[in-house]
């Protein structure tokens, strides 16, 4: 099963039990607490949390698991020009 770009789902972790391979993005929690409120508000509302896909593949149960990170972290301290 591949997942784009979403929140936490209880549908995609229903229909994903037991597939050979789940493909899902993720978002670090960790990262984005190092950004600004409504940096971490907005992402939330967009993105998969580390914790959030790691409960979502429980549910699941897949053979394999894929993640692609969306965002790290964007807080300045990490960027670089």
């Amino acid at each position: 099963m591949i997942s784009g770009d979403t929140t936490y789902s209880e549908v995609i972790a229903e229909k994903a039990q037991g597939v050979d391979l789940l493909f899902h993005e993720v978002i670090s929690r960790q990262g984005l607490e190092q950004n600004s409120p409504d940096f971490q508000r907005y992402h939330n509302s967009v993105h998969t949390t580390s914790d959030e896909l790691a409960r979502l593949a429980a549910i699941a149960q897949p053979k394999k698991g894929l993640c692609f990170i969306t965002v790290c972290s964007m807080a300045p301290k990490n960027l670089r020009a």
